[in-house]
């Protein structure tokens, strides 16, 4: 369902051009309809409010039925999107980082803990650059592979 602007077709709620395209069966044959895309977002946001229950099964099911070809699908598209407005989105991370500085120390803590449960290159490469002359970015692949065994190795021992 793409967005269509027709100039010369105006909006009556939102005084704009902004078509959304969607087609229709009827008796077989296939009728091409247009609604005010604004009022379907807000329509959309309004259910997904008042409904969170039925959006949950919803994405459920969609992901049983699915599955990983859906991922994979968006996976590229999320990818996409983020190389076309980095500093957009960059920005508003920061905005939402300042404005909320309890749940981003948070979240921060958590994803750390996720990384060291985990032995993320990340955090094996911090840990080897914090208690060597080695600089972060210097630090080759096998020396992280080796610093992730011996982490291993230790856990198991304690």
């Amino acid at each position: 369902m793409p967005n269509v602007n027709i100039p010369g077709k105006v909006c009556s709620h939102c005084n704009d051009t902004k078509w959304l395209e969607y087609k229709i069966k009827v008796k077989g044959e296939v009728i091409t309809r247009w609604t005010c895309a604004i009022k379907r977002r807000e329509t959309n946001r309004r259910y997904e409010k008042n409904n969170p229950e039925k959006l949950i099964e919803y994405r459920k099911r969609n992901y049983l039925i699915h599955g990983k070809k859906y991922q994979e699908k968006f996976k590229g598209y999320r990818a996409n999107y983020y190389l076309d407005n980095k500093e957009k989105i960059l920005e508003y991370s920061r905005k939402w980082e300042k404005n909320n500085p309890e749940r981003y120390k948070e979240l921060v803590k958590r994803k750390d803990k996720k990384a060291i449960d985990n032995l993320s290159d990340r955090y094996l490469k911090l840990n080897l650059s914090n208690y060597s002359l080695l600089h972060y970015s210097e630090i080759p692949q096998y020396l992280i592979e080796l610093k992730r065994k011996q982490l291993l190795l230790y856990r198991q021992i304690h």
